[in-house]
């Protein structure tokens, strides 16, 4: 996780990167209040479903963090705004 900067928020998001589409998707799960669905299984009487369901994506969600934290991140696809990758250009 990034270091926490200036006076901004208390979150700070699970990649460098926070544009990217798997970065904003792991951003707004890890932002999310699952109170309210223990509450609801609870009163159906499933809340045993809970447990099942955070078994299962605590993994993933972590898998998932490994991959955007690694370094370059997840796959990117080139963009016209960056020089760098316009066809026919060489480092």
């Amino acid at each position: 996780m990034r270091v926490k900067d200036g006076g901004d928020t208390l979150f700070t998001s699970v990649s460098d990167a926070p544009e990217r589409p798997l970065t904003r998707l792991l951003d707004s799960a890890s932002r999310r209040d699952f109170i309210y669905l223990v509450i609801l299984l609870a009163l159906f009487g499933r809340s045993s479903w809970f447990v099942a369901l955070a078994g299962i994506g605590a993994p993933v969600y972590f898998i998932l963090v490994l991959l955007a934290a690694r370094p370059g991140g997840p796959a990117k696809r080139p963009d016209e705004s960056d020089p760098s990758l316009a066809s026919g250009v060489n480092r």
